[in-house]
């Protein structure tokens, strides 16, 4: 029979370190917490920033190291380049030594247009190279001088521009004055009123160069019309004010070397539809009185330019062929802030 004990079994005793003996579980955590401790929440912040910069480094260097460098190739070559569009015919200036020196090139950084070349070398010699009609190989002049050089489709201070575009008018320009009548005004708008009776015949053809020498000096923004009289309806150019640009001055030259004198000095007409266009300034131009015609024509001037808006610029040209010119047209100047002048054919002939 085997008798069981009724005492209870003795509950394990926990195990008591030994003197000088910490758990390896207790050291981490402790050292963990010292050097947080030490550390703080800023130091470490720059500790991971420390280890994430290093890592960075080092996976730039890896990439980097094994990359392979790739050569850069460049090819150049040469071409020609296309001409520049421009305007029809052009000029050779052989210079005084004879060395040929188009207008198309730059002779260096202080020589950028015609007016600049001439005004440092005083005069060249000119020969015309005709193209497409550009009258050039016309030309009366054998030696150009700066004096010669106007504008045409570019902007300068005076009607003798020089071409570098600069203004002295706002939305306006110098007028395109016929043998210096006219020069030193302003205008937006500008119409020729001009004889092309029998009796111009012999001279016509110099009034004709003069007025597209005028034309050539406006700006592209002013507007301008052309009108002819002789007896009978007036002759326009245009029915209506156009634009001073290239194209326009082109077909207005075109239309002019058409005009053809005849007939008697009848400008009535001419006279009435000019000012019907309300231009700043209105050139008349004529080589006599008018006849029965002159109290007239003083008349209509009267009641179409009351408010004296139009300027109106008079010309006897060349011939007092009915005496009393001097006075009719001396007289329309002076009743419209005009200027009146006498062109003698001396004056012309120099042109």
């Amino acid at each position: 029979m085997v008798s069981r004990s009724t005492q209870p079994h003795p509950s394990p005793r926990p195990a008591v370190p030994q003197a000088g003996l910490v758990p390896l579980s207790a050291r981490r955590k402790g050292f963990g917490r010292g050097f947080l401790g030490v550390l703080g929440p800023a130091g470490l912040s720059l500790a991971c920033h420390f280890v994430l910069f290093f890592m960075l480094t080092m996976v730039t260097w890896a990439v980097g190291a094994s990359g392979t460098e790739v050569p850069i190739e460049y090819t150049a070559r040469v071409v020609k380049a296309a001409h520049a569009a421009g305007p029809v015919g052009g000029f050779h200036f052989p210079g005084r030594v004879g060395m040929d020196r188009p207008d198309t090139a730059r002779q260096g950084s202080t020589i950028s247009d015609l007016a600049s070349l001439l005004a440092k070398n005083r005069s060249l010699q000119v020969s015309g190279v005709e193209q497409n009609e550009s009258e050039l190989s016309t030309l009366s002049v054998k030696t150009l001088r700066r004096s010669d050089v106007v504008g045409a489709g570019v902007s300068g201070p005076a009607e003798q521009g020089n071409g570098l575009g600069e203004r002295d008018l706002a939305g306006g320009g110098p007028v395109g004055s016929l043998w210096g009548v006219g020069k030193g005004q302003q205008a937006r708008s500008i119409v020729y009123v001009l004889d092309r009776s029998g009796s111009m015949d012999e001279t016509f053809g110099l009034l004709q160069r003069e007025l597209k020498r005028a034309i050539g000096t406006l700006e592209p923004d002013q507007l301008f019309n052309v009108i002819w009289f002789n007896e009978g309806p007036a002759t326009e150019w245009s029915r209506r004010m156009r634009k001073a640009t290239l194209h326009n001055k082109r077909d207005a030259f075109a239309k002019i070397r058409r005009i053809v004198p005849s007939g008697n000095t009848e400008p009535l007409d001419a006279i009435r539809k000019g000012l019907g266009y309300r231009p700043d300034v209105l050139f008349l131009l004529s080589d006599g009185a008018f006849g029965e015609e002159n109290e007239a024509i003083i008349k209509l001037i009267q009641e179409k330019n009351r408010d004296k808006r139009t300027i109106i610029n008079t010309i006897l040209f060349v011939y007092d062929t009915m005496g009393d010119g001097e006075r009719v047209l001396r007289k329309i100047a002076e009743m419209n802030r005009g200027t009146y002048k006498h062109v003698t054919e001396a004056e012309v002939l120099q042109r």
